[in-house]
């Protein structure tokens, strides 16, 4: 899993899903439904999406998901939180996703998830840039600027929080949704700056 991950933050789709996708018919075959619908919700679904089929993902992640026998939230309930919104967020609907997030957070924070610190870097991230995908859509409409403020504002939380987790990968994740956060706050110098030091932050991860 942590190769397919690799693959997916390196920008490598099609070498992931090269992989994932025999992984998947295998555990179709043995019929082990936890490994099968956990590369269908965080892997496989991107498949549909490379072709820029974002209905055609969100019916694999769901369809998925419909196979388990209901019961409490777990880790596949996370991923599904976080697949449907890399989904919404291609599809430009990062409202609908945050809106998703919020209804569901107790259930995250009551599943002690967030022990797991992989799972708070996902979320967090996502939570960050689904907040910049909204003040971005309130700038190109000149629209709300309490709502692109409280934006902005949230984004600057979750990439505190990206920051405190002390890990390479989350630090730089930080430091490249902080350029965002900057780059609509109009400071284009400070932006360059910090993307510079994003892509350093990022090959350290690589070594």
């Amino acid at each position: 899993i942590f190769a397919l991950l690799s693959h997916f933050y390196r920008g490598d789709l099609q070498e992931m899903l090269h992989i994932a996708l025999p992984l998947c018919a295998d555990a179709k075959t043995r019929g082990d439904l936890h490994a099968e619908t956990g590369f269908r919700i965080s892997i496989t679904y991107w498949a549909p999406l490379l072709d820029d089929q974002p209905e055609a993902a969100r019916d694999e992640v769901r369809a998925a998901m419909a196979k388990r026998w209901p019961g409490c939230f777990d880790i596949l309930n996370c991923y599904e939180l976080l697949s449907l919104g890399r989904i919404d967020l291609y599809a430009g609907e990062p409202v609908i996703a945050r809106q998703r997030i919020k209804a569901n957070w107790s259930k995250v924070a009551r599943s002690l998830l967030l022990r797991l610190q992989m799972l708070r870097v996902f979320l967090y991230d996502l939570r960050a840039s689904l907040a910049l995908a909204v003040a971005v859509a309130v700038v190109d409409k000149d629209g709300d600027k309490k709502l692109l403020n409280s934006s902005l504002h949230e984004a600057e939380g979750e990439a505190h929080r990206l920051a405190r987790e002390n890990v390479a990968w989350a630090l730089a994740l930080s430091t490249a949704r902080r350029a965002a956060i900057t780059l609509l706050h109009g400071d284009a110098r400070a932006t360059l700056s910090l993307l510079d030091s994003a892509a350093l932050q990022f090959d350290a991860c690589d070594k």
